[in-house]
């Protein structure tokens, strides 16, 4: 299964940088083919923006980089910061913007963040339209609350599951958690590549300054950790990694994240625990 990228379709009639703005959400479930080999006209914008994955593959091209999350993980773009968002074939994508009267305690950066289900909701309650049934005061308070959840969320590492521009890294690394290629040596991915294993290696050096065994342990954890959130056991989340045994999955997982999955889930949801 190859996954093409695509531009986001811009929605009608979402003004996501009003300067009177609070919050504003939108569903994006629409793209237009891109050519791999040629970089996505940037823009920017005045709000923040939280792109929230909600199925599939989502990627945010930047000036020099290009990152990606799985579904319930999302990308912050702070105000000003050039980029475009991509989906993959099968991806689905939430917009979220803050205004710029509402920027304090975010990040002035571009950063990836892991989200409670309670943050999820608020996000996607906006977005479907749903706070429109509810008063002008209890929409407020509900986007000062995902707000507060925003900005209390838990940082990816920064270096974690590198993208790069290279096309044919991008085409390998979206295609890691396809369950048809989850036992692939190298062998393999460096003839899906069309170059030897020698090269795959150097190229990925090259671009994310990893080896190619652990730039992929990172894309397949990457996942790992999304199937964690939404409650898929250790036992089972290691298999679907690949691991033979949940023991070595979770030696593996604790040396990148330095705590368990388990001690990762508990410490994910114990922020909507009442």
């Amino acid at each position: 299964m190859h996954l093409t990228p695509y531009i986001t379709k811009w929605p009608t009639n979402f003004e996501p940088d009003d300067p009177e703005l609070c919050t504003v959400a939108v569903v994006i479930d629409e793209g237009l083919e891109v050519d791999t080999d040629k970089q996505m006209p940037l823009h920017t914008h005045s709000s923040g923006q939280l792109m929230l994955a909600t199925e599939g593959l989502v990627g945010l091209e930047l000036e020099n980089d290009y990152w990606s999350v799985p579904a319930h993980c999302a990308i912050w773009v702070p105000p000003g910061v050039p980029h475009t968002c991509a989906l993959g074939l099968s991806g689905k994508a939430v917009f979220f913007h803050v205004g710029s009267k509402y920027l304090d305690g975010f990040p002035n950066e571009v950063i990836r963040v892991m989200l409670n289900p309670m943050t999820v909701e608020l996000i996607l309650f906006a977005a479907n339209g749903f706070d429109k049934t509810r008063s002008d005061a209890a929409r407020y308070h509900l986007a000062m609350l995902t707000i507060e959840e925003l900005k209390v969320a838990r940082k990816m590492p920064p270096q974690f599951a590198p993208l790069t521009n290279c096309p044919a890294l991008r085409r390998i690394a979206v295609e890691f958690n396809n369950p048809d290629c989850i036992d692939w040596s190298m062998a393999d991915w460096a003839k899906f590549a069309g170059m030897s294993e020698r090269t795959l290696n150097r190229q990925v050096q090259r671009h994310t300054g990893l080896t190619f065994r652990l730039w992929r342990l990172q894309h397949i954890f990457l996942v790992s950790i999304v199937q964690l959130s939404q409650g898929q056991s250790v036992k089972e989340t290691a298999y679907a990694a690949g691991y033979c045994s949940p023991s070595a999955f979770i030696a593996a997982f604790k040396n990148i994240f330095g705590l368990t999955p388990a001690d990762y889930r508990k410490e994910l949801l114990r922020d909507v625990e009442l």
